[in-house]
């Protein structure tokens, strides 16, 4: 009986371990920021001309969920300043101050149907007593999931964000010169350190 409660002791370690390593490598120690810094190397596409040409975005580091946002190609070079949102495996951004409320025309504490002061056990209601409009989906706890529940109309659109699995990333980005509006994407991957 001794041996087998040691084996079983020895395996839930060995699991705990293997678990809690997986959760270093997708987002170190849950700072968010941290685990997307870093140069991706990628491509640019313009939808305007469909054309592609070889880009960069450099991820730097702010503070634990902030990052400044550096994205250059031949004819594009841009900087934002960007608000990490863990989802799931993925980490999502969203746009601060001023940037903000350019992007979406109403302020990031936007006045919703709720409280956003609400307590754990108000939030653990949620989605059942038809209290908010959960069109994001009704994982209050997952920070991307609250983010779009409270701060957005159902309509926003949303730059794009990082696949930590994958190393990758994808980025639409809106340009207007006073004449035209268009997007430029990117797509990339992490280089190695």
């Amino acid at each position: 009986m001794k041996k087998l409660f040691w084996m079983l002791s020895g395996i839930a370690a060995v699991l705990f371990a293997a678990c809690d390593n997986q959760s270093d490598q997708l987002f170190g120690d849950v700072n968010l920021a941290k685990s997307v810094s870093g140069v991706y190397s990628g491509t640019m596409t313009n939808s305007q001309t469909g054309l592609s040409r070889d880009a960069t975005l450099t991820v730097n580091y702010e503070n634990d969920s902030l990052v400044s946002m550096h994205w250059k190609a031949d004819d594009f070079d841009t900087t934002m300043m960007m608000r990490l949102y863990q989802n799931y495996d993925s980490v999502m951004v969203c746009s601060t101050g001023d940037d903000f409320y350019r992007q979406y025309g109403h302020h990031y504490q936007k006045d919703k149907d709720y409280s956003h002061s609400m307590d754990k056990d108000s939030w653990m209601g949620m989605g059942h007593n038809g209290g908010c409009n959960c069109w994001a989906g009704n994982d209050q706890w997952n920070a991307w999931t609250n983010h779009m529940n409270t701060q957005h109309d159902q309509d926003d659109d949303h730059l794009g964000g990082f696949d930590t699995r994958n190393r990758s990333c994808r980025f639409d980005i809106e340009v207007d010169d006073g004449n035209h509006t268009w997007m430029e994407s990117f797509s990339g991957v992490k280089k190695s350190s």
